[in-house]
Order: C-alpha cells, then sequence, then structure tokens
C-alpha cells in the first residue's frame, strides 16, 4: 500500500530527501532482478533474491531456511546477541556481518546535565511480542511508592510511546496500567513528537527498559528484546540505564561498562532506589561518554561501505 515519505522522515526524523517509493503487492524472486542492490528487511522472510548484491536484515533468525535463500543472502545481525541464535539454528556456513542500527542516532548530542527526577520508558504500547513491558515498571513505581512514600513523592515515572487507538488489546493494556499507578506521580504520553521525546530524554535521570520480562529467554529467545535502540537514545542523553538481564540491551550496557539489569521485580525496584540515592551527589555523566565510545565503535557507515563496495 501506499505510504508517506515525508511522514517517516518527520516520524524517525532522519534525511528521506534521497528515497523514492516504489509500490509492489507481489514481491517475488523475478522482482529483484531489477536491483543493483536489494536489501531484505522483512521479519523472517523466504524470498531468495536475484539482485547482483543482496543483503538480509537479521532482527531475529527463524528456525527453517532453505539452502537457495541461504545462497542468495549476505546476512546481517545486528549484534552478538542475534548472530549467536543465527548460529545456533543455522550454523556457521553462511555468509555473515555484524551492522549495528545506530545510523539513526544523532552524533555529537549536546552534554545536559539539568537532570529532574524522572525516570524514563520509552517504546511502543502493545501486548504481543516482545511487549516493553510497561505494566512492570509500573508495577515497580507503584510499589517503591508505597514502601518509600516520602522519598519518592517528588519522582515522576513517563511512560512514552506509540498506540494504535484501534487495537483493543493494546488500548486495554495501557489503561491496566493507569489503573496500577493511580495514585503516584506518572505522566503517558502516546504518540508524541520527536521533539517531546528528546526533551524527556534530556531531563530524565533514570532509564528502565523491561523488554523480555516473564519470557523464557532460552525457550523463546525471540521474544527477548534484540538490540534496544530506546536505552542507547537514552544513555546518549545522560540518563542511567537499568535493563532486564537478557537479550541486546544488556550487550550493550556489558559492553560499555555502566548500567544496572534485572531479572525480578524485586531487583528491579532496588535497582531504581540505589540510582535514586545518588541523585543529588553522582550525576551521569560517565554514561554518556561510554556511549559515544561504543557508537564510535560500532557505528554503521564504514561497514555499510565496506559491505558494498568488496567485489564491486
Amino acid at each position: 500500500v501506499d505510504f508517506s515519505i515525508q511522514e517517516l522522515a518527520e516520524y524517525y526524523a532522519i534525511d528521506l530527501s534521497n528515497c523514492r517509493k516504489l509500490i509492489q503487492d507481489n514481491i517475488t524472486s523475478r522482482f529483484t532482478e531489477r536491483f543493483d542492490v536489494f536489501i531484505n528487511s522483512t521479519y523472517h522472510s523466504n524470498l531468495v533474491s536475484k539482485a547482483r548484491k543482496s543483503y538480509y536484515i537479521v532482527y531475529f533468525p527463524q528456525k527453517n531456511m532453505n539452502k537457495e535463500l541461504f545462497k542468495s543472502y549476505t546476512f546481517l545481525y545486528m549484534n552478538d546477541y542475534t548472530k549467536s541464535w543465527g548460529i545456533e539454528y543455522w550454523g556457521d556456513n553462511h555468509k555473515f556481518d555484524i551492522v549495528s542500527p545506530l545510523g539513526m542516532l544523532n552524533k555529537g548530542q549536546d552534554i545536559i546535565f539539568n537532570k529532574e527526577k524522572i525516570i524514563l520508558s520509552v517504546g511502543r504500547f502493545f501486548v504481543d511480542g516482545h511487549s516493553k513491558k510497561q505494566d512492570i515498571i509500573s508495577q515497580a513505581f507503584k510499589e517503591l511508592n508505597e514502601e518509600y512514600k516520602e522519598k519518592f513523592q517528588d519522582w515522576k515515572l513517563v511512560l512514552i510511546g506509540s498506540l494504535d487507538q484501534t487495537n483493543l488489546n493494546d488500548v486495554e493494556y495501557i489503561n491496566n496500567i493507569i489503573v496500577v499507578l493511580e495514585n503516584t506521580n506518572y505522566k503517558i504520553i502516546t504518540n508524541a513528537t520527536r521533539g517531546v521525546l528528546k526533551d524527556y530524554y534530556s531531563k530524565s535521570f533514570i532509564y528502565v527498559h523491561a523488554s523480555g520480562f516473564g519470557v523464557d529467554h532460552k525457550m523463546e529467545p525471540d521474544k527477548i528484546e534484540h538490540f534496544g535502540i530506546t536505552p542507547i537514545e537514552a544513555m546518549q542523553h545522560n540518563c542511567y540505564p537499568i535493563v532486564y538481564k537478557y537479550g541486546g540491551p544488556i550487550e550493550t550496557i556489558t559492553k560499555i561498562g555502566v548500567g544496572a539489569t534485572f531479572e525480578t521485580i524485586t531487583e528491579l525496584k532496588e535497582n531504581i532506589l540505589i540510582i535514586v540515592n545518588k541523585y543529588e551527589t553522582q550525576p551521569a555523566k560517565n554514561v554518556l561518554l561510554a556511549i559515544e565510545d561504543f557508537i564510535h565503535k560500532n557505528c554503521p557507515d564504514e561497514k555499510i561501505k565496506e559491505l558494498y563496495t568488496q567485489n564491486k
């Protein structure tokens, strides 16, 4: 179906002036023959490419892949987490590389230290798949308010994310969160602009990411956060990260050496309390320095040039 390039550019705050639309309702292998470079970004696609150069973005690997499909692509994993499961399912006898999806991040962010007593979480409000589990974060915040009323009376929980108002399950999900947060200091912002999102990144002190909570990470690894771009955006704005113990975000904070992890609501509450107690004395300057170094080392620009020019 048709779509607006301008709306995409505004939503993601990126320059798409060099992009053109080609609407095709039935993508076939023959269709791909017309392209010099074909990038398959469809989750769990089985389309064999006939383009001169073909790349397959692996959000998370599917278990069954045919040999012809393997031969037609170079597979691009987002990080070691997705690569490890690709090798687990497919073996290492296929062409692959790692390209971290960091190209949309603004480089050289202004350093902002005027942090407020805000705990932030960003992610789409939905129930299925790798839900962002804002309900778990809300429950932890509610309990902290009950157990440490005086300490948390000045702290606010802010949840930002897109919401499909036509999906009744997702609407019910967010309404249940509102019930949990009753009598606490909170704000829920749906379908926010990039400007509003950046403003809250800039003034929030703690960032919590809970996607994957409650999932068996060995039996259903596809429901764990695959990469986690929002924690990186938050860290770019000097937010202290607290992330779920499994998946892509923990790989990031392990590499940068900053942040905390949790597996239970109790552990999440303990980590939030620790950082809340450091609000007055320990600004998160080291978070920004660490994540900027990580972004520099994993910037996809040179890798993409290398992939495009090899065997040209």
